[in-house]
């Protein structure tokens, strides 16, 4: 179930009840209605909403443009909406490109941790990848590597910043 889907469901569900160890629907519906419209945004993205996509990338790059103007930082139009894509690409799709996020993959008649994430499930991007996506040659990332961080975190701030939001609030 995606997470619009999921959200209608909660919406509707009646049981406001809360139990040790389980989300509830009235949690998810905290989290979502605790979200920056940019972490919102990155949520819908995730469930292959291209308007909020499109959303999402022209918010990050004015928050981006903002604390780069302040790190007196340049930046050319092109390379902040690459940039913005890329950052909330490689956030909604963090898991292992090997395993699925599973951590172990079937080898013959036995279950083996997955080789390429070591058993953690989840896809650490290289600097040659990311620079792939940005379109840069990963020979110059280094000269791009303090932007696509600044990015990055603003990004990551919005998107976790609606459950730890709800958790506050909920106690």
């Amino acid at each position: 179930m995606g997470k619009s889907e999921h959200l209608a469901t909660s919406l509707s569900g009646s049981d406001l009840s809360w139990t040790e160890g389980k989300t509830k629907p009235v949690e998810y519906v905290a989290a979502m209605s605790a979200a920056t419209r940019l972490g919102s945004d990155i949520f819908r993205a995730a469930d292959h909403d291209a308007h909020a996509m499109r959303r999402a990338v022209l918010q990050l790059m004015s928050l981006a443009a903002r604390e780069l103007g302040r790190k007196k930082i340049n930046i050319t139009s092109g390379l902040s909406q690459t940039m913005a894509a890329a950052a909330i690409l490689e956030l909604i799709n963090p898991y292992c490109t090997t395993c699925g996020g599973a951590r172990e993959i079937m080898g013959e008649k036995i279950k083996v941790i997955c080789p390429t994430c070591s058993g953690i499930g989840v896809r650490r991007y290289t600097d040659s990848e990311r620079a792939k996506m940005v379109g840069i040659k990963p020979e110059d990332w280094h000269k791009h590597e303090l932007r696509y961080r600044v990015f990055i975190e603003i990004a990551s701030q919005h998107y976790v910043a609606a459950p730890i939001s709800a958790l506050r609030h909920l106690g």
